[in-house]
């Protein structure tokens, strides 16, 4: 049987995975990365994050760049031609330092099963403060931009000091199939860091449609975190990289809870060693195609990337066991998994085959100064995943196309109805038993 939803596809920001993984009984498809347009902000923007989305429905996707110093939000429509203007569409005011955005569908909602809205709202932490700003997304003619902002609610706890490093993501984690929240909170100074979010609550109206704050508490201040499903299919796990202790540490989030229950208080908790010496970043993803999810952590001393090969078929489903352990190094300190202080991405592409012959020799791609995050998403609409790097040291963004080789796809027939889609696919295949 095949599961009623089956996404082979990585989420997580492992450029060296998403990019071109593809399932190992087929040849692997050449990756082709090219240079995009840069986006120049103002100087002083400060510049940390960028979210993906169609904001304005004409079916472009456009950029939505927090600018931390100067307290706003820069929109960049896309045009016809897949360019972005010189100067910001529009700009929205927010205080006290907007500083990491996602987009997700906050309205819209039916009953569970129902299909997902477009992600074209957006969710904007500010770090110096606690505020967690909404932005609903009203406008409906293509060509309308149109972001009206709900009351604030709050990152971390009750009491919690501004975050040191927010880090917004989204993903389903409270068993409705539908994205919530989730961020990382690691303010200085205190022992209470960790991982906050909110589910949102597809039965009720906005703004109501929104839990109260979810808070976990680390044993260690985490510095990175992602979303991953390690013991179960579609119950997300977090995975906070920690270095102090040379660990990861993977929090459940209690799969199917309800919605108003605090996924990150049950307590349950896993470290694994990290492989390396000060992780900075963590994530994990089925990397050999043997159906275990496997763990990643990028190291800052002797800067490398360790990937651990989970034991494809434990006693227990929640013993982890990594027999296998493989480190590439990179070329300089990471930011993330393969985003470097020094302003390069590493991207490896994933050959399909076995031990340290796993990743080709990375493609090195060039971003501005200071690079802070990295963000995968379709840019230009052709259905593969692109790189978008903001850059706090000279105040841009880098965009990257993925350009790779579409694969076809045929429509299997078994005794079920399945449908397969997109067709012909390029990096992501979903394919539907109905």
């Amino acid at each position: 049987m095949l599961d009623c939803l089956r996404k082979v596809k990585t989420i997580h920001l492992l450029v060296f995975l998403a990019l071109s993984r593809f399932a190992h009984a087929q040849s692997v498809p050449p990756l082709t990365l090219g240079y995009g347009p840069v986006i120049q902000l103002p100087v002083g923007a400060d510049v940390n994050d960028v979210a993906v989305a169609d904001l304005d429905h004409d079916g472009r996707p456009d950029l939505a760049i927090p600018e931390r110093a100067l307290d706003t939000l820069a929109i960049f429509v896309q045009n016809a031609n897949g360019g972005f203007p010189a100067k910001a569409s529009a700009r929205y005011y927010f205080s006290r330092g907007p500083y990491s955005i996602v987009p997700l569908a906050l309205n819209g909602y039916g009953p569970a099963g129902s299909p997902v809205p477009t992600a074209d709202d957006l969710v904007l932490g500010a770090r110096q403060s606690t505020q967690l700003y909404l932005l609903d997304n009203t406008g409906t003619a293509p060509g309308e931009l149109s972001l009206v902002a709900r009351p604030v609610l709050r990152w971390g706890p009750n009491g919690g000091s501004p975050p040191t490093d927010p880090r917004l993501l989204t993903a389903p984690l409270n068993g409705d199939d539908y994205p919530d929240i989730a961020y990382l909170y690691n303010p200085t100074g205190t022992t209470m860091a960790g991982l906050g979010g909110h589910g949102i609550l597809f039965r009720n109206a906005p703004p109501d449609n929104i839990a109260p704050t979810l808070f976990y508490q680390s044993p260690s201040r985490p510095v990175d975190v992602s979303l991953a499903c390690i013991y179960t299919p579609g119950e997300y796990n977090a995975l906070l990289a920690s270095p102090t202790t040379n660990e990861v540490v993977i929090v459940t989030t209690g799969g199917k809870s309800n919605p108003s229950n605090g996924w990150w208080q049950s307590g349950y908790q896993t470290k694994a060693a990290s492989g390396g010496t000060r992780p900075v970043a963590a994530a994990g993803a089925d990397i050999n195609g043997d159906g275990a999810t496997d763990l990643v952590a990028a190291h800052e001393t002797n800067p490398n990337v360790v990937i651990q090969l989970r034991d494809a078929a434990p006693q227990n489903q929640y013993d982890l066991l990594f027999p296998t352990r493989i480190t590439y190094p990179l070329l300089g300190p990471p930011r993330q998994v393969v985003l470097l202080t020094t302003g390069l991405v590493e991207v490896f592409r994933n050959t399909g085959q076995n031990g340290s012959a796993l990743f080709d020799a990375p493609i090195l791609l060039a971003t501005g100064s200071r690079p802070a995050y990295l963000r995968l998403a379709d840019i230009n609409a052709d259905g593969q995943l692109d790189l978008a790097v903001a850059c706090a040291g000279d105040n841009t963004v880098h965009l990257f196309y993925n350009q790779s080789v579409v694969l076809a796809a045929k429509m299997a027939t078994t005794q079920e109805t399945i449908s397969v889609y997109p067709n012909p696919a390029r990096t992501i295949l979903y394919v539907r038993s109905t």
